[in-house]
Formats: C-alpha cells, sequence, structure tokens
C-alpha cells in the first residue's frame, strides 16, 4: 500500500470499516503519497539551471552508474506506477494525481529543528565514556557486579552516546569549545510547557573527567546567567555547592570559535511574529511569548538525588551541608538561593566523609538582598519578595518531605497519600483568580495538626523535626519569647550541636510507595524561575497571622472529594479559636484524626467579603509570559 492515501470524508469512512485485507483504498483514494528515505532512490533528476523549450530543467530515468542505487530508483518509480495502474483500473476515472518525494527535505537539519553542534561519539569516544561512568557509579555507590549494571544503565544506552559542545561564555580563561560526552539523560521535560531543561552526567572529552551537564533554554533578559553566579560563589569561597566547569550560550553552527561579537546563538524565533496579523489569539486577547536562548551548563560535581539517601544520618547532614551552603552565601555575597526542593540538593560521596556529602546545587533563581532582607526581584511562588526566612522554612520541608517517603514512619500508604495532597500539593483560589499554596503548612506551623500524629522509626529525628519546627513557630498556646527564633544563625547552631551529639541510623532508609492511583511530585534536579509572580502559586509568611486576626465568614469549596458542595455560612465557633485564619483539609490518618476531621471542615481560609475559596487537591500553574524581543539571530 501507498505510505499515504488521501480520501473524501464519506469514502474514508466506508475505507475505516472495510476489511483490513480488502485493498478498498485503491477503489477510493483521491491521491496517494509514496515516500523513500533515501534521496538515491528518486529516480527524477533536476538538471540546476533554468528551464527552456530546448533545455528543460528535468529529467527522467536518469543514468545512475551504482547498481544498487539504481534498482533501489526503479523499485521506488516501479511501485508509483503499480499503485496508479491498480487505482485507475478500480475506479472510473480521467487522470490521477500522485506525489513521489526522495529525502524527507533537502533543508540543511538546522533548519528543519535539529540542534547541528551535536555529534554522534565515535567508537573510542563511547568506550571511554562508558568506563568513566561506570567508574563514578562505583564510587559514588560502593556496589558491584550486577548491581553496578543497572546502575550504569541509569547513564549509559549501548549505541546511543553522543557529543555535545559547550562554547564558553566571556569572560573566560579560555575560549576554546570544549567537548562533552552523554548518553542518557537523568532529567528529561516532561511538558511542552517549559525551557526543555534536560541533565545528564557527562564525560570531559579531553580529561575523562565525570561532570554534570545542564541543557536548557534560558530568558534572554535574565539579569544574571547561572554560570556567572556559580563563578561568583566559588570565588568567594561558597561551601558546599559545585564548581563552575565551562558555561556558555549555544551558537548557530557547530565548532565555531568566533570572537563574541561575530557570533550568533540559537534562540526562539516564536516571539518574533507575535505582532503579526495570522497569529491566532485566546479567548480573544493576543498572548505575550518569552525569547529564551539555548544554554548550557557545566558542574564539576556528579550526583545522586537526595531520595537516594540511605538512612537518617545522611538526610540531615546533607540538608545541613545546604543550610552551611546558604549561610556562605548570605554572608559573602548577600544572596539568596530561592529555590530550596528535594531536587536541588544532591549526594556525592567523597573520601574524607563516611556519609555523601550534600551539594546546593540550581543557583538560577537566586539573587541578591536588599537592606531589609528581601530579594531584589520578585520569586517563583510569595507574595511580596522572597527572604532568607522563605529558604529556611523550604529547608524544614525538604527535610519532612525526604522523612515521610524514604524513613520508616507509622503512616500507612493511604494516609500517606492523604498527607502529601492536603500538605504539600494543597492550593487554593482566592478573589481575583490569584492561586495560593502552603495553606495547610500554616495551619501545621501554629496547631501541628497534621505532624502530631506522625511518628518516626529515628527518636533523634523526631525530636529534630520537634525543635525546629518550634524555632520556626511556636505551637499556639505555648510561651513566645521576646527575640525572633527562627533565623539562620540559630536553626545552624541548633543543628551543629544536635549532629555533634546524636547517633543517628545511617541504614534505615524505608522507601513509602503511594497508592496506585496517586504519584509523588517529580522534583526536577533542575528547576526554573519564573519571572512573573502574579501568575503563579502564593504563600502567607507565618508571621502574616497572629491570634487577634479576625476571621470572615466565606463560603468554602472543596475539590479534594467528588460532588462536594459548598459549605454554608456559619457563626464563629471554638475553631477559629485554634485554627485563627488558617486554612486546613481534613486529612485521614488515624481514627484520632479522623475524629478532628469535623474541626477542619469548619476552618477557612482569611479572604475579603463577597468571596469565594476554592481548594484544589494539587497546584496547578500558569505559563508564565512576557513580551519578547522580535529578531531571528541574535549577535
Amino acid at each position: 500500500m501507498p505510505h499515504i492515501c488521501c480520501f473524501t470524508p464519506d469514502n474514508a469512512s466506508i475505507v475505516r470499516d472495510a476489511n483490513p485485507r480488502s485493498f478498498l483504498e485503491f477503489a477510493y483514494a483521491e491521491l496517494f503519497i509514496q515516500v523513500a528515505s533515501d534521496p538515491a532512490a528518486n529516480y527524477f533528476i533536476d538538471l540546476g539551471f533554468e528551464a527552456t523549450a530546448e533545455n528543460p530543467a528535468h529529467d527522467l530515468l536518469r543514468e545512475i552508474e551504482d547498481d544498487h542505487a539504481r534498482e533501489e530508483a526503479e523499485r521506488s518509480h516501479g511501485l508509483n506506477i503499480a499503485y496508479a495502474t491498480e487505482i485507475l483500473a478500480r475506479q472510473h476515472r480521467l487522470f490521477l494525481f500522485s506525489i513521489s518525494m526522495a529525502g524527507f527535505s533537502q533543508l540543511p537539519i538546522s533548519k528543519r529543528g535539529l540542534d547541528a553542534t551535536i555529534q554522534i561519539a565515535s567508537l573510542p569516544e563511547e568506550a571511554m565514556f562508558r568506563s568513566a561512568i561506570r567508574e563514578h557509579v562505583q564510587s559514588q555507590l560502593e556496589i558491584e557486579g550486577d548491581e553496578l549494571e543497572d546502575a550504569l544503565s541509569a547513564h549509559y544506552l549501548p549505541g546511543h552516546v553522543t557529543v555535545i559542545p559547550v562554547t564558553p561564555r566571556q569572560p573566560c580563561t579560555s575560549s576554546a569549545t570544549r567537548r562533552f560526552i552523554v548518553s542518557r539523560p537523568i532529567v528529561s521535560p516532561v511538558s511542552l510547557v517549559g525551557r526543555g531543561t534536560r541533565g545528564f552526567w557527562a564525560v570531559d572529552a579531553d580529561t575523562s573527567q565525570v561532570v554534570f551537564l545542564k541543557d536548557c533554554w534560558r530568558y534572554y533578559w535574565a539579569p544574571e546567567v547561572e554560570g556567572d553566579i556559580l563563578r561568583r560563589l566559588n570565588n568567594l569561597g561558597v561551601r558546599n555547592i559545585p564548581s563552575l566547569t565551562t558555561h556558555g550560550d549555544v551558537p548557530m553552527e557547530a565548532g565555531e570559535d568566533l570572537e563574541a561579537s561575530e557570533q550568533t546563538y540559537q534562540s526562539t524565533l516564536t516571539e518574533a511574529f507575535m505582532e503579526d496579523p495570522w497569529v491566532c489569539t485566546v479567548g480573544g486577547t493576543k498572548v505575550n511569548v518569552n525569547e529564551l536562548w539555548h544554554y548550557r551548563l557545566v558542574i564539576s560535581v556528579a550526583g545522586y538525588s537526595l531520595r537516594s539517601l540511605r538512612g537518617t544520618e545522611e538526610l540531615l547532614y546533607a540538608t545541613h551541608d545546604a543550610l552551611v551552603a546558604m549561610k556562605d552565601a548570605l554572608l559573602k555575597d548577600s544572596r539568596i538561593h530561592r529555590d530550596l526542593s528535594v531536587g536541588n540538593i544532591i549526594l556525592v560521596k567523597e573520601p574524607d566523609r563516611a556519609v555523601r556529602k550534600g551539594y546546593l546545587i540550581d543557583w538560577e533563581a537566586s539573587d541578591r538582598i536588599d537592606d531589609a532582607g528581601a530579594a531584589l526581584h520578585s520569586g517563583r511562588a510569595m507574595d511580596g519578595k522572597h527572604t532568607l526566612v522563605d529558604d529556611l522554612e523550604a529547608l524544614l520541608y525538604v527535610v519532612l518531605y525526604c522523612a515521610l517517603f524514604y524513613l520508616p514512619h507509622n503512616l500507612s500508604a493511604q494516609d500517606l497519600s492523604h498527607f502529601k495532597e492536603a500538605f504539600f500539593d494543597g492550593s487554593m483560589y482566592w478573589p481575583g483568580g490569584v492561586m495560593h499554596g502552603g495553606i495547610a503548612k500554616l495551619a501545621n506551623a501554629h496547631t501541628r495538626f497534621y505532624t502530631e500524629e506522625v511518628h518516626f522509626g529515628s527518636a533523634a529525628l523526631e525530636e529534630w523535626l520537634r525543635t525546629v519546627m518550634d524555632l520556626h513557630c511556636p505551637h499556639l498556646g505555648s510561651h513566645v519569647p521576646d527575640e525572633k527564633t527562627w533565623t539562620l544563625d540559630n536553626l545552624d547552631a541548633y543543628w551543629t550541636e544536635f549532629l555533634s551529639t546524636h547517633n543517628l541510623e545511617r541504614n534505615n532508609r524505608q522507601e513509602h510507595k503511594l497508592p496506585m492511583n496517586t504519584t509523588v511530585t517529580s522534583h526536577s534536579t533542575s528547576s526554573s524561575s519564573s519571572p512573573n509572580v502574579s501568575l503563579l502559586p502564593r504563600k502567607r509568611r507565618v508571621n502574616e497571622i497572629g491570634p487577634e486576626e479576625e476571621e470572615p465568614r466565606k463560603t468554602v469549596r472543596s475539590s479534594s472529594r467528588t460532588g462536594a458542595e459548598p459549605s454554608t455560612t456559619r457563626p464563629r465557633s471554638a475553631a477559629d479559636d485554634i485554627f485563627k485564619s488558617s486554612t486546613s483539609v481534613a486529612l485521614r490518618r488515624s481514627e484520632r484524626l479522623r475524629a478532628r476531621r469535623e474541626v477542619s471542615k469548619q476552618s477557612v481560609g482569611p479572604v475579603s467579603d463577597g468571596g469565594r475559596v476554592t481548594i484544589h487537591n494539587k497546584a496547578s500553574r500558569r505559563p508564565t509570559t512576557r513580551k519578547g524581543r522580535g529578531g531571528r539571530t541574535r549577535k
């Protein structure tokens, strides 16, 4: 059968319902298209000059010297003749159109959307990659045999090894392009919305050193590029962060070592057409699209996600390492990270440590702070400017999240699923369409409503969580000291003393699987910042509510239960005195908490008169847009 057959709508339904072996397509085809992937299979020839009556521009039955190529061309042309013969024999026709293609496109690969800078690795390069990665995996995990080969397969797929060049961004000690060998990514985009970030364990083709390569599309207008931030932090001596190996925007062509003023770089083109009259609107509104530049970053450490932790000891030591990095960055560069997450702390085995070291990575979203301690620019998910206090709170929840999913505790799989939905994924829309997150965290900070019934297998971990939560926000009804307790110095002092005075479990990992109808939120090892905070979830800081804050009486609609109806407006009750202005989602994890569900149902969020609050199981994010510049190539 031809590769493509075209039918009228009426005839298409007849062919679709027919027996596949009837070859009914020939009886109803309006047009067929036959495609040969090899250009050599083309039986026609373009003579390459302007046609005249005496000299036609095209020729048929061209002379082909290579016997194999001639056979392929004859076969391809013969199929077209055979298909046309069948159709004309089965239909009452005067003539027939068909299309024959040999070779998919005459455009170069760069014009067809492929990255021309990428090359297939040679066999010696693939062997170098396999050997270096296997050795690195072995040193990091201390494993052998089949277990080692399984771990190697996460980074290496035989026959699928490529070379990615990185042209250094100036200023740099060398302008020479460096080549890095990669195979399977450990981070890949899972949506068309985003910046196409991929991350690889890579091998330097010149030194055989194993490094980490991040390939992404950056905002062209970003005030700072991640590699420049890392270089600055490295020069200032910030601890527990990776060293910059090289970084740069991706040139249009491979192998070009040109001056920066002469170089053109890969960038998106969509935004260049947004003002054209043929561009579609969405709901009558023009869409703004960010201009992005292709960017690569190489760092010195290739480690494993914090999710691979082996026990309580590794969790608390590695996250404390991240705290040290945060402290150094603040003291030496007045900089906060603004993107603390499970995926942005990696574990690296080093010879001088019994447990793996924690490195705080992905500084792209970081920002300097002003005299008041607030970030100079809007952040990802905050109502207002991000501060160090927000980073400290995020680090606390990174520890809690990892403890819940990878260490022993008393929650069942179903209870853990409800905990995750309410605590980590919960959000709600406030009047005006602004989505807020962190409502359950807010309630827990004041009442320990979610965490008080969770009991971990490690008494030391429970002690740490209880003490740090008290530093973060004292329990309602407890004595609140005059001075602020939730500071970097206080947290670091307590944490340092805790590690020096407690024996922590080294190998008590216990991975918890959620029920089949739920999934664990994916934390990329390289996440991106967002320039438009008004379109993203926003949090309320703990200190924004207090015991005296009045709570308006509003309607609450919950989507956590199918078909749930909004509750009616109610008078103020004793639950308000417990939860004040916190919003909580019912959590079914024990009989005692089930008994408390009625209290949580009565709790509502602080909204203005006439508003409605909608609570969602999982936070969604709208794509962040910003007007981009026009133009096809950048210099």
